[in-house]
Order: C-alpha cells, then sequence, then structure tokens
C-alpha cells in the first residue's frame, strides 16, 4: 500500500472555464459526511453548499441550485419530505444518498420526486457521474 498522499487525477480549480459550474447542495446532519461529499464534488467542478439540516437546506434550494443531495434520516424533517417542500419551489433535480435499504425509503424518495436513490457507502465516481448527467452539463476538467 502506497503511503503518498491522495492526489486528485483532476483538478477543476485551475481550470478557469469551472467557475461557473453547477451547483449543487449537500444535506446530511452528519458533518463528516458532507465534508467528504463536498471535497468529491468540488474537484469534479461542482460548486458545492453544505448544509446540516433540512431548514437551513431550504433557503439555499430556494436561492438556486442545480442539484440537491440529501441524506434521508435528518432530526426535524426525512430527505422525502425536503424533496416534497422544495420541489414546487426550484428545477433542481434530487438524490437521496442514504444508509438506509429499506424499500419503503427508496419508495418515499422516489414518490416525493428524487430522481435517484444511491445506497451509502457510494461509489464517488458513480456519483460525479449521476450529478453530470441530472445536472445536464459536464464540468470540464483539466488533468493535473
Amino acid at each position: 500500500m502506497s503511503t503518498q498522499p491522495y492526489q486528485p487525477l483532476y483538478q477543476a480549480s485551475a481550470c478557469p472555464e469551472n467557475l461557473n459550474g453547477s451547483r449543487i447542495v449537500l444535506v446530511d446532519d452528519e458533518p463528516g459526511t458532507t465534508l467528504l461529499w463536498s471535497v468529491i464534488l468540488a474537484q469534479a467542478g461542482y460548486k458545492v453548499i453544505r448544509c446540516h439540516n433540512p431548514a437551513s437546506a431550504l433557503k439555499m434550494i430556494y436561492d438556486g441550485c442545480d442539484l440537491v443531495i440529501t441524506d434521508y434520516q435528518m432530526p426535524g424533517l426525512s430527505g422525502a419530505e425536503l424533496i416534497r417542500r422544495a420541489r414546487p419551489m426550484t428545477r433542481a433535480k434530487f438524490i437521496l444518498l442514504t444508509g438506509n435499504q429499506d424499500r419503503e425509503v427508496a419508495a418515499d424518495a422516489f414518490a416525493a420526486g428524487a430522481a435517484a436513490v444511491i445506497y451509502k457507502p457510494a461509489e464517488p465516481r458513480s456519483v460525479v457521474a449521476l450529478a453530470r448527467s441530472l445536472c445536464g452539463r459536464m464540468p470540464r476538467l483539466c488533468a493535473v
């Protein structure tokens, strides 16, 4: 196993054309989860807004975004309920990223308007590819 520090395959911040990348709102009550995914998505060229509760996420969603990635189980409001409340006010797409593999959770998310349900632990490349597909545009990446 290599002891070399992690090096991203691509460096989005080095590309001026990425300054207008798609905006993604991440919602999870676990700060470590939002930190991890914000780093992964930012390296892929996205502008990422982290929210640790659904109430603050609603404001960020209403302010404008292209994609929302939300957990299901959070205090006060489930991810599906967040989607239900936000959908009438935005054109953003929604991904539910959850560790709960109960079929009822997925059914609830799809009924609320989620475009996809992904189970944790999720493969970063798959999540980035789905984000690109749902955002309708692919950020340009520059090789490091």
